[in-house]
């Protein structure tokens, strides 16, 4: 009976089902387009979809096929099966998660986004980000770590409350793990990165490392998935309680590296960037999302207006200075 209402529904979009119930914006952007030399983008294309309906993991399977290339949603590296017991302890161990401390900005408004792909892009040539990787692996540390650091820093010029530890959203693939029927419906879950002004890229990998190894994405999955037991309506109530007292710095995500090289693909040329950015709202207020097309790194990111009286340029302005780093270290 579990399992059959289970599979009824996208547990896990329905939370942004509800977000638009209570006027929040539930859309993800998809861009594609053609990079300038200086990482600019023109000849863009705008597509959007409800993240209600499905993830930016399974959003990028979805647009190769529209465009020609043949793919599907890519599962988890985790292969070992987790037992049902296990599986209790987890999501009782996380039954409260939270941000380390409430971000609080220096302009703080009730603005919504109004405009879906108002936000920041900016790609890597392939030979920078060629660079960059070599970079990495040189050192040891995760492009993850490094990106997370750096966008920290540069986004901490628009928070007040800097010596605090603030709380990133980094969102986790389940598939492989929790399956749903529909192998494109949401497979999200997440664990929190806390960050203060004086994390390192050491601090942030072993942190990265010790919650994926802790499998605590695997009992928030089940914790968003309450409303197997308690309905739609409870749902509703723990929501809107959490709008009002959790305040996370946003959310950071990777979805990883895609290659489209088929005959078939109707592509925009060499130079083909793509782009996500996640809905946002004022409880995460930013999304930055990279993703690797075709060997160039893109970054996507989303300043919600509620935070920024000039949110797209302020995204711009921090993405040029994020390249300028990311290209000195390599």
């Amino acid at each position: 009976m579990l399992n059959k209402r289970y599979q009824s529904r996208d547990w896990v979009g329905e939370w942004y089902k509800i977000l638009k119930q209570r006027g929040e914006n539930d859309l993800c952007s998809f861009v594609r387009g053609t990079r300038n030399s200086n990482g600019s983008i023109s000849n863009e294309v705008e597509y959007s979809f409800s993240h209600s309906v499905m993830d930016g993991t399974s959003a990028i399977p979805h647009y190769l096929n529209k465009f020609g290339e043949k793919s599907e949603p890519r599962s988890t590296s985790y292969k070992k099966k987790i037992g049902l017991i296990k599986a209790i302890r987890l999501t009782l161990k996380n039954l409260t998660v939270r941000p380390k401390n409430n971000t609080k900005w220096l302009v703080s408004t009730d603005k919504k986004i109004d405009s879906l792909a108002s936000y920041g892009r900016l790609s890597l040539s392939k030979e920078e980000t060629i660079r960059f990787k070599d970079y990495c692996k040189s050192q040891g540390i995760s492009e993850n770590a490094i990106l997370m650091r750096e966008v920290t820093s540069l986004l901490f010029d628009l928070v007040e409350n800097t010596s605090d530890e603030h709380t990133w959203l980094f969102p986790v693939n389940m598939r492989g793990i929790a399956n749903k029927n529909n192998p494109y419906a949401n497979h999200s879950s997440f664990i929190p990165i806390d960050i203060s002004a004086g994390s390192t890229y050491q601090d942030l990998q072993d942190q990265m490392k010790e919650k994926l190894k802790s499998l605590s994405y695997v009992g928030i999955w089940w914790v968003h998935h309450i409303g197997i037991l308690l309905g739609l309506k409870k749902m509703a109530e723990y929501s809107y309680k959490s709008s009002l007292k959790n305040f996370w710095l946003g959310s950071f995500s990777n979805v990883g590296e895609w290659v489209a090289d088929s005959p078939t693909f109707k592509g925009l040329g060499e130079e083909e960037a793509w782009f996500f950015a996640t809905p946002g709202s004022k409880n995460f207020p930013v999304s930055m999302v990279t993703l690797t097309f075709n060997g160039q790194m893109a970054w996507s990111l989303r300043i919600h207006p509620a935070i920024s009286k000039e949110p797209l340029e302020t995204s711009v302005r921090i993405l040029e200075k994020l390249k300028k780093k990311i290209t000195s270290l390599a």
